[in-house]
């Protein structure tokens, strides 16, 4: 038993009278105080009547801590008299320091009943357990699965009472569970307010009542530096609480050694992404750090969350980590940067499910950008800065009905290198005025469009875009046919340039993202 606080709660309703003087409570199974006198053993939980347990006290005192739920007689009263289930005061002899009793209102086969009760728990917690562990259940499933068993709220946290993972779903008014659920966090002054425990101390238990809700803490062992993991219980009715939460704790170690890998790859990350690159010793050295080695190709993948959002990196990256296991992340500079490998060089897309991440990143307002992928570790962090270039270019570049939230570093390369020239330009020539560096027929086009409020300009790139092909512009650009051929003849009618030369053909595309990128990176408006 390992919270006899539990079982007081649960034979407080029919509890007359009572003598607690010590919590060694070791066991679930209850005995009877009808078997063989002086049998006592330590620790042990005893069943009977009053006049059973006065009997075998009187023959025997115990010389060990012990238990006694007792069920009163019909024949002794409050001053000796028939009819009454409470005995006297004088009448009580078990007022001993090594003996625990609760004299209770129930008949003996109501008491051994409601204690069979109490008993069956602990051997269905362990059924369910072994249940989910043979189906390879993950923490999160193993947490969902007893809650819904117990009618309580489960969280894993970490020491700031941000949550690693825990039951998504509601099962009474419980407001912490609900600040959970929807914030990922109990911020500190809320924790203030509602007079909640810093977990800082050495202390490994906590328990309390929240608004009508019994709530337990209980720190896991062996899992990095002190308080770094916590389990969070509450219910709304009595439950053996820190009973539950120790037999959990094996069954999470996975996701707590997950935990303290990504606080190892924060600290790769700090000191690869120093102002001083580390050379190949070094960096073979920091490698040795992480959880996970990087082997193959690999890729580096920055996800950045709303700054409206509120940044729940632990949650989030106990998600991450199911979706990407075996690999590296954490946090740096207050994104989540993931580390990902694998043995081939990729064709198009890394080997992860892209819809799963993007379902992620939605759920979680945030957006990520892939690396392209290379060998060379000495570039790790060049990998880094151009996934960081790629999230700052990307949103504001890529097509309105684009829902995608996952930003190739290939699909944005050209605005790259737009975006490095354009720095170079402001640098030498004090101004970022750009539109030197385009064509002049984007100019004669875009002063047409102006004038006549037409899409010139878009109809020339994406013409452009797709070898020439009126059918494949059309498709793009949601129009007919010999709408695209009419705008394409007005466009030559215009500029006064074939556009069979390939070459040329470059140098308007290129002047076509430049503009691009003055307008929507840099937010300003061609004068014309």
């Amino acid at each position: 038993m390992e919270d006899p606080t539990y079982l007081w709660e649960c034979l407080a309703p029919h509890q007359l009278r009572k003598h607690i003087c010590h919590s060694h409570i070791r066991t679930e199974i209850f005995f009877s105080l009808s078997g063989p006198a002086g049998l006592w053993k330590a620790g042990r939980l005893y069943l009977g009547t009053w006049g059973e347990a006065a009997s075998a006290v009187s023959a025997c005192p115990p010389d060990c801590p012990v238990t006694l739920l007792l069920a009163a007689d019909s024949t002794a009263g409050p001053a000796g008299g028939p009819g009454s289930p409470c005995p006297a005061e004088e009448d009580a002899p078990l007022d001993l320091p090594e003996i625990n009793w609760i004299l209770t209102d129930l008949s003996l086969p109501e008491l051994q009943d409601l204690c069979a009760e109490i008993g069956s728990a602990r051997r269905e917690w362990t059924g369910l357990l072994a249940e989910k562990m043979g189906e390879d259940s993950g923490p999160l499933a193993i947490l969902t699965a007893f809650s819904r068993h117990t009618g309580s709220h489960l969280f894993l946290l970490n020491g700031e009472y941000q949550v690693i993972c825990g039951c998504p779903e509601v099962f009474f008014e419980d407001p912490a569970a609900k600040m959970l659920l929807e914030g990922f966090q109990l911020p500190p002054e809320t924790r203030r307010e509602w007079g909640l425990p810093e977990l800082t101390g050495s202390q490994d238990q906590y328990r309390g009542k929240l608004f009508q809700a019994y709530w337990y803490l209980q720190r896991l062992p062996g899992v990095g530096p002190s308080g770094a993991a916590w389990l969070w219980l509450s219910a709304s009715h009595p439950l053996d609480g820190p009973g539950l939460l120790r037999l959990l704790a094996p069954s999470l170690a996975a996701v707590l050694r997950r935990t303290e890998g990504t606080s190892a790859c924060s600290r790769f990350l700090q000191q690869l992404l120093k102002p001083l690159i580390p050379d190949m010793p070094a960096l073979r050295q920091l490698e040795r750090s992480l959880p996970y080695p990087l082997e193959g190709y690999f890729s580096c993948i920055v996800i950045r969350f709303s700054p409206q959002r509120t940044l729940p990196y632990a949650y989030f990256q106990y998600r991450l980590g199911a979706l990407f296991p075996r690999m590296n992340h954490g946090v740096y500079q207050g994104d989540v940067v993931l580390l990902h490998t694998q043995s081939r060089r990729p064709a198009d897309r890394l080997d992860f499910s892209y819809p799963q991440f993007q379902a992620l990143l939605e759920e979680f307002s945030a957006t990520a950008a892939v690396s392209n992928p290379t060998r060379r570790r000495k570039h790790l962090r060049t990998m880094y800065q151009m996934a960081c270039d790629t999230l700052q270019l990307a949103p504001a570049l890529k097509q309105p009905r684009d829902p995608s939230r996952i930003f190739p570093q290939e699909d944005y390369t050209t605005y790259e290198v737009i975006d490095l020239c354009v720095r170079q330009f402001i640098q030498l020539h004090r101004h970022g005025d750009i539109v030197y560096l385009i064509h002049p027929a984007i100019i004669q086009l875009c002063r047409y469009d102006q004038q006549h409020h037409s899409n010139l300009r878009d109809v020339m790139f994406y013409y452009l875009i797709s070898d020439r092909s009126l059918n494949k512009t059309a498709k793009k650009m949601y129009m007919h046919r010999n709408t695209v051929l009419n705008k394409v003849n007005k466009i030559l009618e215009i500029i006064q340039i074939p556009l069979d030369d390939g070459f040329l053909q470059h140098r308007l595309i290129l002047s076509c993202l430049i503009l691009q990128y003055y307008e929507k990176v840099m937010g300003r408006t061609l004068q014309l």
